[in-house]
């Protein structure tokens, strides 16, 4: 299996928000030849949560940081849950 280009977005703005959030700097991975079997599933079930709900990935990624200011961090399975979807349309 290989990971989409939409998929390689998903991810690296995953890796933007959640490192800007935290004010340190990001570099986009550019190498997705590497990614664990459990990750490309993940982007896969991502990607189909935003393309089926019309969910813009910027702000999808963002929702949970501008609620809840308690966590440091969302890792990208939290994204695969309804959780997530929840916090984008709140």
């Amino acid at each position: 299996m290989s990971v989409s280009a939409f998929e390689k977005n998903i991810y690296n703005t995953h890796l933007r928000v959640s490192r800007s959030h935290k004010n340190k700097p990001w570099r986009p991975r550019e190498n997705f030849d590497k990614i664990s079997p459990v990750e490309e599933e993940l982007l896969k079930k991502i990607s189909n949560i935003l393309s089926s709900k019309n969910i813009q990935a910027d702000l999808y990624f963002k929702a949970p940081y501008d609620l809840w200011k308690d966590k440091d961090y969302y890792p990208l399975e939290y994204f695969g849950k309804f959780k997530a979807v929840k916090a984008y349309n709140l």
